[in-house]
């Protein structure tokens, strides 16, 4: 997947969750302190969110209209 600016996306991904429909892939980085979310088919990022750090997990809805993140305790 491609980063904002087009080069390679290096990142401490924490964890990854799939929409349903297969469409989306949500990202969860914490060095980077975002959850990002890619076109799974082009492999575009479509939006990232500032997050408040921490190891994130992700989760979508069953209907995918939802996502889902939370700090997990170490």
């Amino acid at each position: 997947f491609a980063g904002p600016e087009g080069g390679r996306a290096l990142v401490s991904v924490t964890d990854l969750a799939f929409r349903p429909d297969g469409a989306v892939l949500a990202s969860a980085a914490e060095h980077a302190r975002e959850v990002r979310l890619w076109d799974v088919a082009d492999g575009r990022l479509l939006s990232a969110y500032a997050a408040d750090g921490g190891s994130l997990r992700l989760a979508f809805s069953p209907d995918g209209s939802a996502l889902a993140a939370c700090e997990q305790s170490h």
